[in-house]
């Protein structure tokens, strides 16, 4: 089986998992902001995490690159 799908695997369609967006406001005041830009990402079918503690923008970038994160929203 393995030698027979050999010939054709570029053309076996390969479901992918979305790359992950982290929205991360800069400033308390801009939470709901950040909650509206998830929401109308997640309606497009994408992948979104929130990160909301605060923290320093090196903390927050860290923690969205140990998400695995492919884009950052500040």
């Amino acid at each position: 089986l393995m030698m027979l799908l050999e010939e054709i695997k570029d053309r076996l369609p390969i479901p992918h998992e979305p790359r992950l967006t982290v929205v991360m406001p800069l400033e308390q005041r801009f939470a709901p902001l950040a909650l509206i830009i998830a929401d109308e990402l997640r309606a497009r079918n994408s992948a979104v995490e929130v990160i909301l503690d605060g923290g320093s923008v090196k903390s927050m970038l860290r923690h969205a690159n140990k998400l695995g994160a492919s884009y950052a929203i500040m």
